[in-house]
């Protein structure tokens, strides 16, 4: 079992409020932190994490993955999830196609809040 470390915006209402809810019940390797605290390790790449996510970020293991990828890892991985994962394949969607919609579902969630810097 490996170490995830799960980055939120702490700027942002909704990504606080969703990060709450996710470390509510997170396995206990599993460690959710703002991106703004987050100090990076040997292996993992620096670059990025001084700009301001526009995406969900995560660290699973020595992988760093944002957007859809790190959708996919948290509907894969995440227990929670699996009733997701049983809708979304009643529906047809594949596990790619319906981390794509989690992830412009988010973005949207996101061009609502007044304290997040989205380009409009």
């Amino acid at each position: 079992m490996f170490a995830v470390t799960v980055l939120y915006d702490q700027h942002c209402p909704i990504c606080r409020l969703l990060a709450r809810l996710l470390a509510d019940d997170a396995p206990s390797h599993w460690n959710i932190l703002a991106w703004q605290l987050y100090k990076p390790v040997s292996g993992i790449p620096a670059s990025g994490y001084e700009a301001r996510a526009q995406e969900l970020r995560l660290i699973a293991g020595e992988h760093f993955l944002e957007g859809e990828a790190a959708w996919q890892f948290l509907i894969k991985e995440e227990p929670r999830f699996r009733k997701y994962q049983n809708i979304a394949a009643k529906l047809g969607l594949s596990l790619p196609t319906s981390a794509k919609w989690l992830r412009l579902m988010g973005q949207g969630m996101r061009r609502l809040c007044f304290s997040c810097s989205w380009e409009r």
